[in-house]
């Protein structure tokens, strides 16, 4: 998760952060470093795709 900050800010495009379900502070911490989307994991691998590509969809974080 600390690594968000570093990879930011070279990086525009989204972060997507797969993290155990039971860790919240996990989560809490990945979006005040910078990520734009924590799944708690095991995850369904559609409802993965699809909240990427609304990410991508909004425009969010898209490199430019």
């Amino acid at each position: 998760i600390s690594q968000c900050q570093p990879i930011r800010s070279r990086w525009r495009g989204p972060i997507v952060l797969l993290v155990p379900s039971e860790a919240k502070s996990v989560t809490l911490h990945g979006y005040q470093n910078g990520a734009d989307l924590a799944i708690a994991v095991p995850c369904d691998s559609r409802e993965l795709v699809a909240r990427v590509q609304a990410l991508t969809r909004r425009g969010a974080c898209l490199p430019s």
